[in-house]
């Protein structure tokens, strides 16, 4: 059942993602041309997809004083999606991440046509693991310590980062074969080794992590009914030796509840929100509280829509290739 409930939030974020990137493709299309054609206003919730934007602008906000006029859904999206994963231990990439959902997707597709996924062994998987961290260490050291607040400022104000999400949305739609073939590659490897993407290389999901492992919600185990069967190992996406903890306490666990759900006996393996049991539905009604209301009420305030002008659209999209960092 928690699957099942799950399941339905992660179509629920993607019909949303795909509808905000259809209205973003139909607003390009219109500053491209000149202003011809159909128009529909820009989709804030585009800026999801700009998490380095977002964390410059954290920078800048943090040493200047002053919030992103620029993208500031980014960093409101960035900020909520963070609030979710800590109280929830990084349910967003459960949950709601589109790429979690892709990784998924491909891992049942291969249980079905390849029988059984590989898992790499201990000696390789830990080194792995590694390399998400350090991409992540990579961009925070970059823009945390090497980046001063007049840098940030700086880049916030540039054209490029003020199209920035178109330059994503080309990013996409136009890639060069390099990247096509890169995206290939992960996707076979992801579809070969479980969670491949998810587990190894994604450093969103490496920030998302590190916040969930402080987390006040936690899956537990009770050993007096545990009859060791091993069902919850082999459900974890991630993974984990759930079968052998009392607590699951682990940046790699993403609240998916599938362990919960593959459990025989009733009542051995519980997720707890501050020592206490809310049921099934406390993940979903809350992830979908928090991230709209939070919308709602950046909305209400005028602290999600940018502040750039369609002057501004028709002076830089259609002039996107020539415009760099």
């Amino acid at each position: 059942m928690n699957t099942k409930l799950r399941q339905t939030i992660q179509y629920l974020f993607l019909a949303f993602t795909v509808l905000v990137g259809i209205r973003f493709y139909i607003f390009f299309q219109y500053y491209y041309n000149y202003g011809e054609g159909l128009y529909l206003g820009r989709p804030h919730a585009v800026e999801a997809f700009l998490p380095l934007s977002a964390l410059v602008g954290i920078k800048s906000w943090v040493s200047n004083g002053i919030f992103d006029t620029i993208h500031p859904a980014a960093i409101i999206i960035l900020l909520t999606f963070i609030l979710i994963s800590y109280i929830f231990r990084k349910a967003f990439c459960g949950w709601i991440c589109p790429f979690g959902w892709i990784s998924e997707r491909l891992s049942a597709l291969a249980n079905r046509f390849i029988g059984k996924q590989f898992t790499l062994p201990n000696w390789l998987d830990i080194p792995l693991r590694s390399i998400k961290y350090l991409l992540l260490g990579f961009f925070l050291y970059g823009i945390f310590y090497q980046m001063n607040g007049m840098a940030a400022y700086m880049f916030k104000m540039s054209d490029y980062n003020k199209i920035s999400d178109i330059k994503m949305l080309l990013f996409l739609i136009d890639m060069s074969k390099t990247t096509l073939i890169s995206i290939l590659i992960i996707l076979a490897l992801t579809f070969y080794i479980k969670n491949f993407w998810c587990r190894y290389l994604c450093p969103y999901g490496a920030f998302m992590g590190i916040f969930g492992w402080f987390s006040p919600s936690v899956i537990t185990r009770n050993a007096d009914t545990c009859i060791d069967c091993s069902k919850c190992n082999k459900a974890c996406i991630n993974q984990l030796d759930i079968m052998n903890k009392k607590e699951v306490f682990s940046p790699e666990c993403n609240s998916c509840l599938a362990c919960v759900d593959a459990c025989p006996q009733k009542g051995t393996l519980e997720y707890k929100f501050i020592n206490k049991n809310y049921g099934k539905w406390i993940i979903p009604v809350s992830i979908l509280t928090i991230y709209f209301g939070v919308m709602a009420i950046a909305i209400i305030t005028g602290v999600w829509q940018t502040q750039l002008t369609p002057e501004e659209y028709l002076n830089l999209i259609p002039y996107v290739n020539s415009v760099v960092h």
